[in-house]
């Protein structure tokens, strides 16, 4: 059995210098690199303070903030649905940033470009936490 999940169209992109106008709802962002590479993909119930927050450096994404060029997103008010979206865009476009919800794949994403020396090691031993947990179930 297979579920199929339809990604809604995306109604919002604005680069960094624009983020002022993300209006201030639920939903679902996808956050890029200067080359349209997919860094990191999250979701929140206010867009605008969340999203504002990561490329200012106030987040747990601090050590790559510099690396944010553009966000694209769309609006999602149930929590739940939320949920599903995030964790399925994860899985699709596999970005190098997420970790925690990445159920169907390994990875060692994380580039020396994005990381300090010490930021990487902390993600290597997480993502190395996530890989044991992932092999006790046989994914």
């Amino acid at each position: 059995m297979s579920i199929k999940i339809e990604i809604p169209q995306m109604i919002f992109s604005f680069k960094n210098d624009e983020l002022h106008n993300i209006p201030n709802r639920s939903g679902i962002y996808i956050i890029f690199g200067c080359n349209d590479d997919v860094l990191y993909v999250g979701k929140a119930k206010e867009l605008r303070g969340r999203v504002k927050g990561h490329f200012a450096g106030t987040t747990s994404l601090k050590d790559v903030a510099h690396n944010f060029y553009e966000v694209s997103g769309f609006f999602c008010d149930d929590e739940t649905e939320r949920d599903i979206y995030e964790t399925y865009i994860i899985n699709i476009l596999k970005p190098k940033l997420n970790v925690e919800k990445a159920y169907t794949y390994k990875t060692s994403r994380f580039d020396d470009v994005f990381l300090s020396e010490e930021a990487k090691q902390r993600s290597l031993e997480k993502q190395k936490r996530i890989d044991e947990s992932m092999d006790q179930f046989g994914l």
